[in-house]
């Protein structure tokens, strides 16, 4: 396993937007995910479930915009930390079995 690579300082607002991205994704699919069970075992999708996704939905698209926003500055600002964040997360989610281009 390669070592996760550092992290420039200019770089961690970004790591925090991404980790927000990611955090907002976990939810919304676990609450579907939870819906779903339920269905399958004979409930039904209530329209409480129906605005709790719409919710956690616009909550991911809100920690997507702010990712998109915070790596393009970062790109913009400073390139040599943007490829930096680029090894650093890319190394970080290989070492979890994750493909970093899933988000």
């Amino acid at each position: 396993m390669e070592a996760t690579p550092p992290l420039p300082d200019e770089a961690r607002p970004v790591l925090t937007a991404y980790e927000g991205m990611e955090a907002s994704k976990t939810a919304h699919f676990a609450y579907l995910a939870e819906v779903d069970a339920r269905v399958q075992g004979g409930g039904q999708r209530t329209l409480a479930d129906e605005a709790r996704l719409h919710t956690l939905l616009a909550e991911h698209d809100r920690a997507v915009e702010s990712f998109k926003g915070a790596i393009l500055d970062l790109l913009r600002s400073a390139p040599e930390a943007h490829a930096a964040f680029l090894r650093y997360i890319t190394t970080r989610n290989a070492a979890l079995g994750e493909d970093a281009d899933t988000h």
